[in-house]
C-alpha cells in the first residue's frame, strides 16, 4: 500500500513539472504571436495610404463607363465596393459619381436599393435603363424614379403593352438635362410620344425601334445622331427628311414588300458616318441618300445591288463625298480587291467582325 503511495506522488511531480514546461513553451508562443500581430498591424497595405481622391478615381474605373448602367449587385455593382473595407465603404458613399446610373430591375427590397444609389449620386445627371420584361412590381419600379425624372440625361426604355401608359410619364414636362433618348415596345404603343424642343433642348441623339416610329414626335431638326432600328425605309422617309443637322446615322432596315427608293433623295448635309443594314429585298436602297459631307460608311453588300461596286462607285459620286473609311459587310472575297481598287484614296477598310456598333454617346466616358 505504501509503495503505491509512493509511486503514485512520484507521477504527480512528473506531471506537474511537465505542466509548468508546457505552460513555459505556450507562455513564449503567446509572445510571439504578440509580436506577430503587431507586426501585422504596423503594417499598412500601399493601397490604403493613396489619398481619397485616387482611390476614388480607382473605384469609378472598376465600373461600366458611364452612361453604362452597372448591376444592382455582384463584382460590377458599386455596392460590392462598399464591402472591401471600412476606407473603401467611407469612400464609395462619398463619391457620387459611382452611383448615377442604374437599371431598373428586380423586386420591391432591390427597388428600395435603387432608390438609395439616385439618392448618393447627388446632384449629378443621371443615366437610367428600365426593361419591363424584368420587373416584378412595376408600380414600386416608377415610383422608385420618378423623382429624379428632370435629372436623366440618358434614358433607354424598354416596355410592354400595359406599361406603356406609366413608364411614359417619365417623358412628360420639362427634360432639361436629357441627351439621349432610347425607345422600344414589345407591342404596339397605344399612346402618342410627344416631346417638344422647349422640354428637351440638350437631345441629340435618339434610338427608335419598330413599332415606335409612328407614335414618336420629337424635336427631330436638333438631333445630331439617329439610330432606327427594324423598320422599313419607306416608314423612316418622313423622320430622315427632318434630321438636317445628322452627323451620324445607323439604319437596321426590314424588307419591303417591293424595292423602294426615296425621290427626291434624302439630303443630310452634315452626316459623317452612315450605317445601312439589311437584307437582299432592299436592294440600291443607298441611292436613296444624299451625303456630301461623308467620311465613314458601313454597308450591307445585299443593298448595293447585283453590281455593288458600281453602285457604291455612283453613290460616291453623285453625293461628292470623299470616303476614309469603308465597311462591307457579308462581301464575297472575290469583291474585295474589287472594292481597293475602286476606292484606293480610303485610309481604311474596317473588318466587320470589329467594327462597333456603340452609339458615339456610348463610348465617351463623361
Amino acid at each position: 500500500m505504501l509503495s503505491t503511495l509512493a509511486a503514485e506522488r512520484a507521477l504527480l511531480a512528473r506531471l506537474e513539472h511537465k505542466i509548468l514546461s508546457l505552460n513555459h513553451s505556450l507562455n513564449l508562443l503567446l509572445e510571439e504571436k504578440l509580436a506577430v500581430q503587431k507586426r501585422l498591424d504596423a503594417y499598412v497595405y500601399p493601397v490604403l495610404t493613396l489619398p481619397n481622391e485616387l482611390t476614388a478615381e480607382i473605384l469609378l474605373h472598376t465600373l461600366p463607363p458611364y452612361p453604362f448602367c452597372p448591376p444592382l449587385a455582384g463584382p460590377k455593382s458599386p455596392l460590392v465596393l462598399t464591402q472591401v473595407c471600412r476606407l473603401w465603404r467611407e469612400i464609395a458613399l462619398a463619391t457620387p459619381k459611382l452611383w448615377r446610373a442604374m437599371a431598373l430591375s428586380g423586386s420591391l427590397p432591390v427597388l428600395n436599393l435603387n432608390n438609395l444609389r439616385l439618392d448618393r449620386a447627388g446632384r449629378f445627371p443621371l443615366s437610367i435603363y428600365v426593361n419591363e420584361r424584368f420587373l416584378l412590381d412595376e408600380e414600386a419600379a416608377l415610383e422608385s424614379v420618378l423623382p429624379y425624372r428632370v435629372r436623366c440625361e440618358y434614358l433607354q426604355l424598354r416596355l410592354g403593352y400595359e406599361s406603356a401608359f406609366e413608364f411614359l410619364s417619365l417623358l412628360d414636362g420639362e427634360l432639361p438635362l436629357l441627351r439621349h433618348l432610347d425607345l422600344e415596345f414589345d407591342d404596339e404603343c397605344p399612346y402618342n410620344v410627344e416631346l417638344a424642343a422647349s422640354a428637351a433642348p440638350l437631345l441629340c441623339s435618339v434610338v427608335l425601334h419598330d413599332l415606335v416610329f409612328d407614335f414618336v414626335v420629337l424635336p427631330w431638326i436638333q438631333l445630331t445622331t439617329l439610330w432606327l432600328h427594324g423598320a422599313p425605309l419607306e416608314r423612316c422617309v418622313d423622320i430622315l427628311r427632318q434630321v438636317t443637322s445628322l452627323t451620324d446615322c445607323c439604319l437596321k432596315l426590314v424588307v419591303e414588300e417591293e424595292a423602294y427608293i426615296a425621290e427626291p433623295p434624302i439630303t443630310l448635309p452634315h452626316l459623317k458616318s452612315l450605317t445601312l443594314l439589311g437584307d437582299i429585298g432592299m436592294m440600291e436602297c443607298i441611292e436613296s441618300f444624299m451625303v456630301p459631307a461623308l467620311s465613314t460608311l458601313d454597308v450591307s453588300e445585299k443593298l448595293l445591288g447585283t453590281d455593288p461596286v458600281d453602285t457604291l462607285v455612283y453613290f460616291v459620286s453623285e453625293s461628292g463625298c470623299k470616303l476614309q473609311s469603308l465597311c462591307i459587310r457579308d462581301s464575297e472575297p472575290v469583291s474585295d480587291e474589287s472594292y481597293d481598287a475602286a476606292f484606293p484614296d480610303i485610309v481604311s477598310f474596317i473588318d466587320e467582325d470589329v467594327k462597333s456598333h456603340t452609339l458615339p454617346f456610348w463610348r465617351r466616358r463623361q
